[in-house]
C-alpha cells in the first residue's frame, strides 16, 4: 500500500511539473507540462513535449483494459460488489466502447459532411470519452 502511494505521488509530481532539463523552469514550479508546436522539428523538441506524445499512447488504450480488469476483479473477488455487478461492467464496457466511437466516427461522419466542418462531431467524441473514463 505505501509502495503505491509513492508511485502515485511521484507520477503526480511529474505530470504537474515541467522537466528541469528544459532549462524553462527550476524543478520547483509547479507549471503544467505543455506540447511542442506542430512545428517544431526534431532538434527542437523538448523533453516535457516528448512525454506530452508519449503519455496518451499508453494512457487513453490503457483505461479500458484496467477497467475491465479491475471490474471484474472487483465482483468477483469481493460478495458486497456481487449485486451490483451489471452496473460494474456496464461501465467499464462504456469505457472501450467510447473509445471506439472515438476512433470510427471521423470515418463515418467526415465524408458525410463533406470535408472536416462544423457539422462533424468530433469534439463532442472526445467529450464522451472523458465522461466515461471519469465514470
Amino acid at each position: 500500500m505505501r509502495l503505491g502511494r509513492i508511485i502515485a505521488a511521484f507520477f503526480i509530481r511529474a505530470c504537474n511539473c515541467r522537466s528541469p532539463s528544459d532549462g524553462r523552469y527550476s524543478s520547483g514550479d509547479r507549471q503544467p507540462v505543455s506540447a511542442d508546436p506542430v512545428t517544431a522539428k526534431p532538434d527542437e523538441l523538448s523533453t516535457s513535449g516528448t512525454l506530452h506524445a508519449i503519455a496518451p499512447m499508453i494512457g487513453i488504450p490503457g483505461i479500458p483494459v484496467a477497467a475491465m480488469l479491475i471490474s471484474s476483479t472487483l465482483w468477483k473477488t469481493n460478495p458486497a460488489w456481487a449485486p451490483h455487478r451489471s452496473a460494474i461492467m456496464w461501465s467499464a464496457h462504456a469505457t472501450w466502447i467510447s473509445l471506439m466511437l472515438l476512433a470510427t466516427y471521423p470515418m463515418w461522419g467526415v465524408p458525410r459532411a463533406g470535408g472536416f466542418n462544423i457539422d462533424v462531431w468530433a469534439g463532442w467524441m472526445n467529450r464522451l470519452v472523458v465522461a466515461t473514463y471519469l465514470t
